[in-house]
């Protein structure tokens, strides 16, 4: 393996979360979306180059004679229908961020009773209905400020906002003896913070996305340290799930809420038919393929955190892998994203006994040699200095080889990783696994183009296995 490798792991998904900042902030400060989707139509396109083709000559030609150049006819923008849309969505997202609907809060008396009666009730418990009003009119107040125009004059408060209700979800029920007991309660407590942050949803974009956050942090049980993950409040994972799915909510909301439902793979204990919630969501989304490319990264990271496999619940089908298969067949998505598909292959959920298409890990090999053929003529064509073609040689690079010793060998779902160790008898894997290589390390490591040489065997390799 080449010393590469050793900086591999510290990018890991160096690109995934451009989305986000994006679709949050640079669009307060950039002109109109649509001047600017005007302005590069009219720029002259480069010219698609199979980097496999013979060298062109580079003796100088004659120059030619001095005329008057004739007058330059005026072009007409042409935006696809796919940008149209992602203008549209970077349109809503100004407009929730502008909007000031405040929700009104509990009057001033009832809100200050309930503050001084909150912090006993949050640790003991709920006594009756009149305790849970209690509970009810304090996160009311505490939560719905969000939506008041001078809170959100100071950037900082959602996050506080956020942290302080979070820290609230760790202490609910701190001093109930009997574990049942501690379970009901919180349970109570996280469904009326739930109720709340509903409200929430239609209002401005750092409302809508606090509550996200907030829903992201209803924990059942709380984590052990040096032991059991903590659980989610079962719930919230479909609230989050039906927010992704929501043709209401624009894509800057659904970034957030798929990034919360990474987070809850990587630090809770999902229940396997929770993950195949999830995982129908990501599909809705991912087969809306005129999306924001970062979006659909993000997307497909979360995928990346699925364990269970095989959907045993409806259709017996791929979970993740299913999407990931999807993705590297169509062509017609960005090359970065499809990359993101191909390292989906190589480490994501997979069961070798499955007879489901998806799991059938050899069928898509050839759709990574195309993925790679296809960046190659990106890149040449493109900035060399974009950092998303290293992420893409990272992603391809670890679609075939293991980073770690660890890595090579163990069980399924998630063991081991890398074609090369996962399909360790393929003749096709073992003789594309160099190739890829190859390409890979250029990506990361250089910022000059590909010539035909470096690409031969590569394109030898898919007309032999079409």
């Amino acid at each position: 393996m080449p010393y590469v490798a050793c900086n591999i792991q510290s990018d890991d998904r160096l690109v995934g979360f451009r989305f986000l900042f994006i679709a949050l902030l640079t669009v307060c400060f950039l002109p109109d979306a649509a001047e600017l989707h005007a302005q590069e139509a009219q720029s002259p396109a480069p010219a698609t180059t199979d980097p496999a083709a013979p060298a062109v000559s580079q003796e100088p030609a004659a120059e030619p004679p001095l005329t008057v150049p004739p007058p330059v006819a005026e072009t007409v923008a042409v935006i696809s229908d796919c940008d149209k849309a992602i203008i549209a969505q970077e349109k809503l997202t100004r407009s929730l961020r502008e909007m000031r609907n405040p929700i009104a809060r509990p009057p001033e008396a009832e809100a200050t009773k309930a503050r001084k009666d909150y912090p006993g009730l949050l640790g003991r418990g709920t006594g009756g209905a009149s305790d849970v009003k209690t509970i009810e009119t304090h996160l009311s107040n505490l939560i719905l400020e969000i939506t008041d125009p001078t809170f959100l004059n100071n950037p900082i408060n959602p996050a506080r906002l956020i942290d302080l209700v979070g820290r609230d979800v760790q202490n609910a029920g701190k001093d109930i003896a009997n574990p049942q007991k501690q379970i009901e309660f919180r349970r109570l407590y996280c469904g009326e913070v739930m109720k709340v942050c509903r409200k929430l949803m239609d209002n401005n974009l750092d409302a809508r996305m606090a509550a996200v956050k907030i829903v992201s942090r209803l924990y059942e049980k709380k984590a052990v340290s040096g032991g059991a993950k903590a659980e989610m409040y079962i719930p919230a994972i479909a609230e989050l799930g039906g927010i992704l799915k929501n043709a209401e909510q624009p894509d800057s909301v659904k970034a957030v809420t798929a990034d919360a439902l990474r987070e809850i793979l990587q630090r809770c204990e999902v229940r396997v038919q929770d993950q195949f919630l999830i995982c129908d969501a990501l599909e809705a989304e991912l087969k809306r393929t005129c999306t924001d490319p970062d979006y659909q990264l993000l997307l497909l990271d979360t995928a990346l955190e699925i364990t269970a496999p095989i959907q045993t619940i409806g259709s017996r089908d791929a979970t993740a892998m299913r999407l990931f298969s999807a993705v590297i067949k169509d062509s017609a998505r960005p090359v970065d994203v499809r990359c993101r598909a191909a390292l989906g292959i190589g480490i994501g959920a997979w069961d070798p006994s499955a007879t489901v298409p998806a799991m059938k890990l050899e069928d898509h090999v050839s759709a990574i040699a195309i993925t790679a053929r296809d960046t190659v003529i990106a890149y040449n064509n493109g900035d060399l200095n974009d950092l998303r073609w290293r992420q893409c040689g990272i992603d391809l690079f670890r679609s075939f080889f293991h980073l770690s010793p660890e890595q090579a060998t163990g069980s399924p779902p998630l063991l081991p990783k890398g074609l090369l160790n996962r399909l360790s008898r393929s003749p096709k894997v073992n003789q594309l696994g160099p190739e890829i290589q190859a390409i890979a390390v250029k990506l990361i490591q250089s910022n000059q183009k590909f010539g035909p040489n470096d690409v031969a065997n590569l394109a030898a390799w898919i007309k032999a296995n079409p």
